[in-house]
């Protein structure tokens, strides 16, 4: 299972008959049968874990055979105590066995579909929503977030807890607190193009966006009135971990949410002065904040709606599969 041998309880796929005689509580020592099937994580491109639960419906094995001198629990033979090393035989199944089952049958398919179908379910517990309120003490919310006019409102991710403050002071000074809302990041964000399905769910700052945001699992976006914030602002340092971290969330969403980046002002970028570039934001000031938030149609630059070309280009920039032709690129 992902790579290892897999054993699977014979009790738990089939009832038991001994020697004719159905034994309604199994055996003592319970048989077991290895299988080795790294073939579902190949196969499995969405990532979901497939686990030997998802595989109980999907696989049955009967075996018809004879075991020697065998001893029971009492008169009834509701259950097999005979060890297995004392069975007079093995149960040893061929490759051969197992590849004509793999190819002549829909296992495969049936556990891998039963296997995300069991992970959109934990996804979408997982989900955020349209709600007015978000418990998270690093959060500075917009008073309109969640509510009849989410469009109009902007969610700022900053890098760190000091470029918050700059927005918080940004914001404060242009009366902005209804329609602008504040959130830091912690580093970079994880890249999920290649990620598996449990990296992404236990990712901290990942369902912190989503919920913020009010993101709904597998949701094809149509208007950003679906959202808690119909905006996202990017404010990072105008350096290259800065860069990383733009390009980390445009992945994120092209990837998990790719609707999104085909809706016209959805997303934009607070393109911090020169004069801080070298400094980076957690050096500005409150007075540097509010004179840089006075003006900002001069310093926010908005993204177009991604096109074929745009997504080539982040699956270049990110994918693990890419490495030889990005170093070409690069």
């Amino acid at each position: 299972m992902n790579g290892e041998r897999t054993k699977l309880n014979f009790r738990k796929y089939c009832e038991m008959f001994i020697n004719a005689l159905h034994e309604a509580a199994g055996v003592e020592e319970k048989p077991v049968i290895t299988w080795e099937v790294g073939v579902l994580e190949k196969q499995n491109k969405s990532g979901a874990a497939v686990k030997n639960v998802h595989m109980r419906n999907h696989f049955f094995i009967f075996v018809n055979c004879l075991i020697e001198n065998p001893a029971f629990t009492s008169q009834t033979k509701e259950q097999l105590t005979t060890r297995s090393s004392a069975f007079g035989s093995k149960c040893c199944l061929s490759d051969t066995f197992f590849k004509n089952v793999l190819k002549n049958t829909p296992v495969i398919s049936n556990i891998i579909d039963y296997a995300n179908m069991k992970a959109d379910q934990q996804w979408k517990k997982k989900n955020g929503s349209r709600r007015s309120t978000i418990n998270n003490p690093k959060l500075i919310d917009a008073n309109r977030a969640g509510t009849k006019d989410p469009q109009e409102c902007v969610l700022i991710l900053t890098e760190g807890d000091s470029a918050r403050s700059l927005a918080v002071a940004g914001i404060s000074a242009i009366a902005g607190r209804d329609r602008f809302g504040v959130f830091p990041l912690r580093g970079k964000l994880l890249n999920v193009r290649d990620a598996s399905h449990d990296q992404i769910m236990k990712n901290v700052e990942i369902k912190n966006v989503k919920k913020i945001l009010g993101l709904q699992h597998k949701k094809v976006y149509e208007s950003r009135k679906e959202l808690r914030y119909g905006h996202l602002m990017i404010m990072r340092d105008q350096d290259y971990d800065g860069s990383h971290i733009k390009g980390l969330l445009i992945n994120f969403f092209e990837t998990q949410f790719p609707s999104l980046l085909k809706l016209p002002n959805f997303l934009s970028e607070f393109i911090t002065p020169i004069v801080k570039v070298f400094k980076g934001l957690g050096t500005s000031g409150e007075r540097d904040a509010k004179l840089d938030f006075s003006d900002l149609e001069k310093d926010v630059k908005e993204f177009l709606v991604m096109e074929e070309e745009g997504r080539r280009l982040i699956e270049l920039a990110f994918s693990k599969k890419k490495m030889d032709e990005r170093k070409k690129w690069l």
